[in-house]
């Protein structure tokens, strides 16, 4: 099996060093408690996701050019299941013996639990009890916090904050979009998922919380320079769509992600637009890093016919020894086994789409992720040679896989966030970028936005879903522009 030993030395290993981390035996390894990711206003719970990308370090500082096994390693044969235990074990032995303090196996399995996810792939992490229950509550329009959209871009990198709510306590406190943070209650989040910071910044309404912010343009590993802000937590309503007609005959619809409830409303906006008389669209995906898979499948059928594909699925096995565990069955819930029996999976319109005469411009950019590209690319496959899609923007994220939740694993109260498949567009294309960061959609129009101009828009656009007033000096949204020109000179040429 080639590289099996080297993927199997890589768990070991980062068994080993998640274990230290554990006990703090290094000064420069950091406290790991209660990991895990995401977007503030939540993760989604309870189906099969092209959920935000959550990216998230090996160890705190660590080079990933050490953790690279040599050509050696590379060759050698796989261990079995009853070595990779004993090993484990023995650490295990080595930290309860000779560490000066006393640790509990609970916490030994928790830290090597995460070290075998975190060698999976970036998005692949254990969910303790506190930050799965405060992530459950995705489920709800409104959450305690600090009113955030935020993103973590790459593995051992702060914190990305996409915009703050207008109203809400972080917009208050002049927190804005392109700041970063850096900690939280005086944690280093560098090392955390963003589902883990997440499941920190919230809390109950009325108590507190300190973020190290950075502003935009310092260089976050330089020597800190941080200013410590302290939150007051609030309930927070989330924006999720917004839409309007932009001008006589073209309709616009802003989706800030695939939330459980965005595919009848969706379905409503254009329902509205419609009957003020929409002949072209808008749909603006920018800074969207994704959500429910049903949710995007429902709303690309809008616009295609029936039974033409939206998205495959492909899974690795399906004879796996897994599919036999009584645990597993039970982590899934009842009658779900037979779901996961299979090597492929499509999802096709299920009926024909009402909207598919519409002209459409998608509006993309570097953080639209996941269920954002299956929708982007989807609508793209099918309506590029007609001229009837467009994209317009920059390019978009590049996440190809789709996770799920396993609950009660490895007891109840926990959860296990994996990997479970690629997902692929109509015309064979996987999205994933690669490790020299090419990957994602390439728009069919261009438009260059300067990084800061960009997060500028992207408050200004989130403004607008709270009526709120836009700055005196705004800035000019090109890639929409851009947008508008193409779909003026089709509804011309249609006349």
């Amino acid at each position: 099996m080639p590289g099996a030993f080297c993927k199997f030395k890589k768990i070991i290993m980062l068994f080993c060093l998640a274990l230290f981390a554990a006990l703090e035996i290094h000064a420069q390894i950091l406290p790991q408690e209660e990991l895990l990711r995401q977007r503030i206003d939540g993760l989604k719970i309870g189906s099969s996701l092209l959920a935000p990308p959550s990216n998230l370090a090996v160890v705190p500082r660590v080079d990933p050019q050490e953790q690279k096994p040599s050509e050696q390693q590379e060759k050698a044969p796989d261990i079995d299941t009853g070595r990779l235990l004993e090993d484990v074990d023995f650490v295990r032995k080595l930290a309860q013996g000779i560490h000066p303090n006393a640790h509990t196996n609970k916490k030994l399995r928790d830290a090597a639990v995460e070290g075998m996810l975190r060698a999976l792939d970036p998005h692949s992490y254990l969910l303790r009890p506190e930050a799965f229950k405060r992530l459950l509550s995705r489920q709800e329009s409104s959450y305690v916090g600090v009113g955030m959209l935020v993103l973590k871009p790459e593995p051992e990198e702060p914190i990305l904050i996409q915009a703050s709510f207008p109203g809400g306590p972080a917009f208050r406190a002049g927190i804005k979009g392109g700041d970063r943070i850096v900690s939280v209650n005086g944690q280093d989040v560098f090392s955390m998922s963003l589902d883990e910071a997440v499941s920190f910044i919230r809390g109950e309404p009325g108590s507190t919380v300190k973020l190290g912010i950075i502003s935009k343009g310092s260089d976050p590993r330089a020597p800190p320079k941080k200013k410590e802000v302290e939150l007051l937590r609030a309930r927070v309503e989330s924006p999720s769509i917004r839409s309007a007609m932009l001008e006589e005959e073209i309709g616009y619809i802003h989706l800030i992600g695939f939330e459980i409830n965005s595919s009848p409303q969706f379905a409503k906006a254009l329902a509205d637009l419609r009957s003020q008389g929409m002949k072209s669209l808008v749909i603006d995906l920018r800074d969207n890093p994704g959500g429910y898979l049903d949710s995007v499948v429902e709303i690309s059928g809008n616009f295609l016919k029936k039974d033409q594909l939206i998205v495959s699925e492909k899974f690795r096995s399906v004879d796996s020894p897994i599919f036999e565990d009584p645990r597993f069955e039970k982590s899934i819930g009842p009658f779900q086994i037979l779901n996961w029996i299979v090597q492929e999976r499509e999802y096709h319109a299920k009926l024909d789409g009402q909207y598919q005469d519409l002209k459409i411009a998608v509006l993309i950019n570097a953080r639209s992720a996941s269920a954002s590209e299956v929708l982007a690319g989807a609508l793209q496959d099918h309506g590029r040679d007609s001229g009837r899609v467009v994209l317009v923007g920059s390019r978009s994220f590049g996440k190809g896989s789709v996770q799920t939740h396993f609950e009660n694993i490895p007891e109840p109260g926990y959860a296990v966030y994996m990997t479970v498949a690629k997902y692929y567009l109509p015309s064979g294309r996987w999205v994933q970028k690669d490790e020299n960061g090419k990957g994602g959609l390439t728009p069919d129009i261009e438009v260059k936005v300067a990084p800061d101009d960009d997060f500028v828009l992207m408050q200004q656009l989130i403004s607008k879903f709270y009526q709120e007033d836009q700055a005196s000096t705004p800035v000019k949204d090109e890639v929409l522009d851009r947008a508008l020109e193409h779909l003026r000179g089709q509804l011309a040429q249609a006349k």
